[in-house]
């Protein structure tokens, strides 16, 4: 069969990211590419081709636009052209040409590429060449060379291998292993290993989950039974290369343990492709009479050829490797040349991958006919029947669930146990150790399917085929599982794109295609240009700022004066810290990291998507986006008004980008394109990556600081029921580690109140959930805003601006319609960016966002709220809103403000930020606040700022005075409190080298009960130094005299000894903790590096400035 296949070839990153660190005090984020912990498809980032020929080519294009063409021979006859959008890294479409009289009664009216073709006859057949056996090309096939060990080349060919001048011919019908001489040079030619389906024993996956069997319902069904097989093939030839292309660059006659290791990788990798090559082998084998589509033999074939290829290359390399040291100079580098090209980009292990990464993506279920099985040999009838223990003719069965649970009902009481398997998610609940459910997968089906892993939760997640007996008896036989779900098929008529509160116009795709963000390296040596923001708190100010960012930095007035119309407000201001330290999660659509406002630069940028299997279950390869992080044009704008670098609420925060959903071309219009809607498990998925991210994170700061962000919902009527089961969780986690979560309102009054819709019913008053309204440029209620319905579920917490808001969304455009930059969408993304802007503000997370049992409540919440004030004037009888039955007449309308202006109308506190400002508001006397949640000691005051002392964000907390008192309480005492004091060693490897390192030592405040970290630098010196003399750190705002200054310095043994004044421990105290033993740094290979943090009892005294060294 000759086959002609279409790729388009792209790499799609699973979970991308992208740092660039601007302090030393913490450890400097790796870049990192996965998705989740996909311990099956270790996230490889391979594309698809199922071509092999004498002349190969794929080419490379944008994620739009025309599919270029790969051709390709193979046995058989049959042109096909392929080209499919398939998960993970893959674009393979459909398209053939073929003599339609091929016909066939189980096949009405296919599509050209469906139309059934036999699978050629099989060729298994190997030769031993010097020990190692090599799998021979079929007849049709070109021949294939190897590198022998005394450098020259073997070639192999079906019936003959020629190696070392001599020709040894293999003769026909071979039935066992037998020697071949000529010329001196020996062979022994054997036939190949051939798995039968049913010999791996619970349906295939042999070597390592490639063996044969499993799937169930036909051909197309033992091929599907496969693809876990082909998954782990597709991550070892991506490791196989990556090694060969390093050791090929490496220097000249470096071997030693390298090879030895990368032998090892070879070894393994060839296993794993072996495997699947045996398989299908085994499949010929025993099903010589069956036919799949063209595309479908396409698919195998190609896995089948381009593997045994690549086996035989990489048992040729890993036996060069083995003996790497002993080869010649030449044949060493013969070897490096050799890797070099077989192993490059568009190379032969390249496409072997792709090949791989196809056959694992096709849609094999579309191969099963629905009253069919495969036309088995009489010798493997009983093989086949049991891999599963079912047939494949068996009653069918209507399974019903939820994501938290699942009802099997059939025709009959009991489920057959000869059902046909179909795709479910098993869970785990949080807390199962990776072996206990290694061990299920291992017993359930040998770990063919797919497993994604979150080790850090103990949570995983795994797709296979299971049959409506098991779904019912596998949660009786293991506690451990939380659910064994499936979502019901896509639903092409549903608009997914509606959940996303802003109306989107419709434009033509972008045509430019997304690369990787850079990776901005960063010294382990505090920039000095990323010291402002600690030497001096700058206020910056912005009067070209739109009209959004004025509103929400205006001080609050009388608004029934004059001059106090939206029209009159000042400039923007705001803080400079600009959200730095804490990261924002974004659940959205997609994200285009191509925009100069999601660039790195000084914070990390990170991003996740849900793969296609969950986002669109259902929907047919052919017509899948690629998965990706991309094509989101809700999502790129939230991001940008949140915390985007040039136009952001907090442009210095963290991002971290999660993509929940994808988009399918149109059946009936293959050109436009559909978004579906947010599906339970790719939410699931997502909630999962965002819950282990942030884990992460506190496991290193225990009070890590985070806000969520979800500018979308659904109606409970419309799927939105099913997504509680994952979201309540997920909120109540996020409400017991204080993160607040910011959702929008909705546009659509008439159509869905608050109670109507998910997320937004499970908001209420005092929980962490901030359900944020719109209002217009004039103040007033934007009327779109959806209802809140009292006494049902569901809370109105916050209103913020939300018409007009131009930024970009995915290509950089700016929407051209009012609409479509208008919503509360883009009110609840300003709401989380100023949420991450106040945790920056280091005193108010000290003293002021603090968990609080006798004040219950989201303390972020509570402080939006409680300096939010209404614009406009309010009339009798209330605002008016929208003519809704539901709508109440508002007392107030209460809009976000920052408080960088201080705010004099309202109780508790005030913010002042330091730059030419006159700081008189904060001398408003107001009520007093405890520093701690459980004492009822003397309460925090802070001297009031003052204009010239340079000092961080001052919080003042004065009580009102007696009628005696003077206007200007007196400065406070210091403070007890606690320091904590993190020293980062940047050494040279040996440790016996006792001379100078890099120091890099910060000193910050510690309050017990803060659930937010406060990592406000009140000291910190960044030098080199002798390790033993070691580094005198300035402090002065934690003592005076020689309790100004903290020694650190290295003691025998490595130990780290600390002095402050008479007062003295080591890093063995119990006070002290190793964050990260010695290692290899990851900013120098050439030095190590090792971290340690001690918590000690101090008194800040925060009217002296902080002192900062960088020599």
């Amino acid at each position: 069969m000759n086959v002609t296949s279409t790729i388009t070839e792209t790499t799609a990153l699973s979970h991308q990211s992208s740092t660039s660190a601007t302090t030393s005090d913490t450890p400097l984020a790796s870049p990192s590419t996965h998705t989740a912990s996909d311990t099956t498809l270790e996230a490889s980032s391979v594309s698809a081709s199922t071509s092999q020929s004498t002349t190969e080519s794929i080419s490379k294009t944008p994620l739009t636009g025309d599919t270029p063409t790969t051709s390709g021979n193979f046995p058989g006859g049959t042109t096909v052209d392929q080209t499919t959008t398939v998960d993970h890294t893959t674009t393979v479409d459909k398209t053939s040409t073929m003599n339609p009289s091929e016909g066939n009664p189980a096949f009405p009216t296919q599509a050209p590429d469906q139309i059934p073709s036999p699978l050629p006859a099989a060729h298994v057949l190997d030769a031993l060449i010097d020990g190692q056996p090599y799998h021979l090309p079929s007849p049709d096939e070109p021949p294939i060379e190897i590198l022998l060990l005394d450098g020259t080349l073997a070639k192999l060919f079906a019936n003959k291998v020629i190696m070392r001048g001599q020709t040894l011919n293999i003769p026909s019908g071979l039935s066992g292993a037998q020697e071949i001489t000529s010329g001196g040079q020996t062979i022994k030619a054997q036939p190949g290993t051939s798995k039968q389906p049913g010999s791996g024993g619970g349906g295939g996956g042999g070597g390592g989950g490639s063996g044969g069997g499993g799937g169930g319902g036909g051909l197309g069904g033992l091929f599907k039974g496969l693809i876990g097989g082909a998954s782990k093939a597709v991550g070892s030839l991506t490791s196989a290369g990556t090694g060969a292309l390093d050791f090929a660059s490496g220097a000249a006659g470096a071997g030693g343990a390298l090879a030895g290791d990368l032998a090892g990788t070879f070894s393994t990798a060839a296993g794993d492709v072996g495997g699947i090559v045996s398989s299908i082998n085994g499949i010929q084998e025993a099903f010589p009479k069956d036919v799949l589509s063209k595309a479908g033999v396409g698919a195998a074939m190609g896995a089948l050829n381009l593997g045994r290829d690549s086996s035989n290359w990489l048992t040729s390399m890993g036996s060069m490797l083995k003996g790497f040291d002993g080869l010649t100079p030449e044949v060493q580098q013969q070897t490096r040349d050799n890797m070099k090209q077989y192993a490059g980009t568009d190379g032969p292990l390249q496409k072997a991958g792709e090949a791989m990464k196809v056959f694992e993506e096709f849609p094999w279920e579309e191969e099963i006919p629905p009253t069919q099985s495969p036309t088995v040999s009489g010798t493997e009838t009983s093989n086949v029947q049991s891999s599963q223990g079912q047939s494949a003719t068996s009653d069918s069965a209507t399974t019903t669930q939820t994501p938290t649970q699942t009802t099997t009902t059939t025709s009959s009481s009991t489920p057959s146990p000869t059902q046909s398997p179909e795709e479910y998610v098993i869970s785990s609940k949080e807390g199962t150790s990776r072996e206990v459910f290694d061990n299920f997968i291992k017993e359930l089906d040998n770990g063919v399917g797919k497993l994604y892993a979150w080790d850090l939760l103990g949570s995983y997640m795994y797709l296979t085929n299971l049959t409506a007996v098991q779904v019912k008896e596998l949660p009786k036989k293991h506690d451990f599982l939380e659910y064994i779900s499936r979502d019901d098929p896509v639903d092409q008529n549903v608009d997914g794109s509606l959940e996303e509160f802003r109306a989107i116009d419709t434009y033509p795709p972008p045509e430019h295609a997304h690369e990787d963000l850079a990776v901005n390296k960063s010294s382990h040596k505090l920039d000095v240009s990323n010291t402002a923001h600690v030497l001096r708190r700058a206020l910056i100010s912005d009067p070209d700022a739109p009209w959004w960012k004025k509103m929400i930095s205006a001080p609050p007035v009388d608004v029934n004066q004059p001059n106090s119309h939206p029209d009159s407000y000042p400039p923007y201001a705001a803080d400079d810290s600009g959200g730095r330290g804490t990261t924002i999660y974004i659940l959205d659509d997609g994200f285009d990291l191509a925009l100069p406002d999601l660039a790195a630069n000084g914070r990390t940028v990170e991003s996740v998507f849900a793969p296609n299997e969950y986002t669109l279950h259902g929907i047919p390869q052919s017509q899948r986006h690629l998965p990706g992080i991309g094509g989101g044009d809700h999502g790129t704008m939230m991001a940008v008004i949140a915390a985007g670098k040039l136009r952001g609420i907090a442009p210095n925060a963290n991002l971290f980008l999660a993509k929940t959903k994808n988009k399918y071309r149109q059946s009936a219009d293959p050109s436009r394109s559909s978004t579906a809607p947010v599906r339970p498990k790719a939410l699931d998925f997502v909630l999962r990556e965002v819950k282990q991210h942030i884990s992460n994170r506190m496991a290193q700061d225990p009070l890590a600081r985070s806000v969520i962000n979800m500018s979308w919902g659904q109606r409970l009527t419309m799927g939105g029921d099913l997504l509680d089961p994952h979201l309540q969780p997920f909120f109540d986690w996020c409400e017991q580690n204080l993160i607040p979560v910011v959702i929008s309102a909705g546009n659509q009054p008439a159509a869905a109140s608050l109670d109507e819709g998910t997320p937004q019913h499970l908001g209420t008053d005092t929980n962490n959930i901030i359900t944020v309204g719109a209002v217009k440029q004039d103040g007033t209620l934007w009327t779109d805003t959806a209802v809140p319905v009292a006494g049902s579920p569901g809370s109105m917490t916050i209103y913020a601006p939300g018409e007009d808001i131009q930024v970009p969304q995915f290509g950089g455009a700016i929407p051209g319609s009012l609409i479509g930059r208008s919503g509360t969408s883009q009110a609840a993304a300003i709401t989380s960016g100023l949420a991450a802007y106040f945790f920056s503000l280091p005193n108010l997370a000290a003293f002021h966002l603090q968990n609080n049992p006798s004040d219950p409540g989201n303390p972020m919440k509570k402080l939006l709220v409680s300096h939010a004030w209404t614009r406009i004037p309010v009339p009798a009888g209330g605002i008016a809103t929208p003519p809704l039955d539901p709508w109440p007449r508002l007392d107030e309308l209460k809009v976000l403000y920052n408080l960088a202006a201080g705010d004099p109308f309202h109780g508790g506190f005030c913010i002042e930020a330091r730059a030419e400002r006159n700081s008189s508001a904060c001398e408003v006397p107001t009520s007093t606040v405890s520093s701690s949640p459980t004492s009822t000691s003397d309460s925090i005051s802070t001297q009031p700022p003052s204009t010239t002392s340079g000092l961080l964000p001052t919080t003042s907390l004065i009580p009102p005075p007696p009628a005696t008192a003077s206007p200007s309480p007196a400065p406070p005492s210091p403070t007890p409190d606690q320091c904590r004091i993190n020293v980062i060693e940047f050494d040279n490897p040996d440790p016996n080298n006792h001379t100078s390192e890099v120091w890099s030592i910060a000193i910050m405040p510690l309050t017990p009960n803060n659930a937010l970290t406060n990592n406000t630098k009140i000291c910190f010196h960044g030098t080199d130094a002798n390790e033993q003399t070691g580094v005198d750190v300035a402090c002065p705002p934690i003592g005076e005299g020689d309790k100004s200054v903290i020694n650190v310095r290295r003691e025998i043994g490595d130990r780290l000894r600390f002095v402050w004044g008479n007062e003295t421990w080591t890093a063995e105290d119990e006070r002290c903790v190793t964050l990260e033993n010695w290692h290899q740094s990851d900013i120098d290979e050439k030095e190590r590096k090792r971290q340690t943090e001690c918590v000690f009892g101090c008194r800040i005294d925060w009217s002296k400035p902080p002192e900062m060294h960088l020599d």
